[in-house]
């Protein structure tokens, strides 16, 4: 998901920008109709960042930080690249603005099912270089210089095994590996949701309900609605949090058009992937 992370808004008080808000829309209803394993985001001025603009933008830091990052949590994003500020930095793995200390790697050096998302800064926008802020707090990252070269970045994705390999380029001489991270998913769909159910309350107003899968090999941590034709209105979705213990669910829609039939689709979601769809029609 690619998205113009020059819309933003103030962090005191909250205002968003309108087009940061349908962004997020948007890449909520994407992934919850996606069945994808891997979840990337592309974007130009970044949460994480130490180069010139690490300080000079900080509002706005601040504002996607607690803001936008939430919702790459919420998504089970892997990976965000980010830009402006030309530089090499990736940082560690980062859950709600922490770190995630004492990963797991396998023989091969892979970092197995690990929490959070990895932030990547490639310093390949040709030959402008930025140098480290002296001011920047770089709490984040995990790799983090100018190298005053060239560089590009290699994506590999195999079945199970997210690689990335960063390179510097320099004419006349081979290239050379400058980094290079990896993660292993081993992590699998959790099971369908059970008896999805939408029943019309008033004219403009239905009541969805579920039951958690019966037996899931994965923990569910959530589910997510949306409209399989996008009747209720464009990128409409919704995300329902698991509650420990629970086994009955249901979400109240208000604003439907009484002369709509709908069908909603609820999947389950893991640690990472979204379950089967499981469709509950309205009349």
């Amino acid at each position: 998901m690619q998205i113009n992370s020059q819309y933003e808004g103030e962090v005191k008080p909250y205002k968003a920008d309108i087009q940061f808000t349908k962004q997020l829309e948007w890449m909520r209803n994407q992934v919850a109709k996606t069945d994808k394993k891997w979840k990337f985001v592309s974007m130009h001025k970044g949460d994480y960042s130490s180069g010139d603009n690490a300080s000079a933008e900080s509002e706005r830091v601040e504002f996607y930080r607690k803001y936008l990052i939430p919702v790459f949590d919420e998504l089970g994003v892997d990976m965000v690249f980010e830009g402006h500020d030309h530089m090499y930095m990736r940082s560690f793995q980062m859950l709600n603005n922490v770190l995630i200390k004492n990963v797991i790697t396998d023989e091969h050096g892979n970092v197995l099912n690990p929490k959070g998302t990895v932030y990547l800064m490639g310093n390949s926008a040709a030959s402008k270089f930025y140098a480290l802020n002296p001011g920047a707090d770089t709490f984040f990252a995990a790799k983090n210089d100018q190298p005053n070269k060239k560089m590009f970045m290699d994506v590999s994705i195999t079945r199970d095994v997210l690689k990335v390999t960063s390179y510097t380029a320099v004419k006349d001489k081979p290239l050379a590996v400058y980094d290079a991270y990896s993660i292993k998913r081993t992590d699998v769909k959790p099971g369908i949701v059970e008896n999805p159910s939408a029943v019309r309350q008033s004219a403009n107003r239905a009541v969805l309900s579920w039951k958690a899968p019966a037996s899931s090999s994965e923990p569910v941590r959530g589910y997510r609605i949306y409209e399989k034709n996008d009747k209720v209105s464009t990128n409409w979705s919704v995300y329902v949090p698991a509650v420990s213990g629970q086994t009955s669910y249901s979400y109240t829609l208000n604003g439907i058009d009484s002369a709509k039939a709908y069908n909603f689709v609820i999947k389950a979601v893991g640690i990472r992937s979204n379950s089967l769809p499981a469709e509950a029609g309205m009349q």
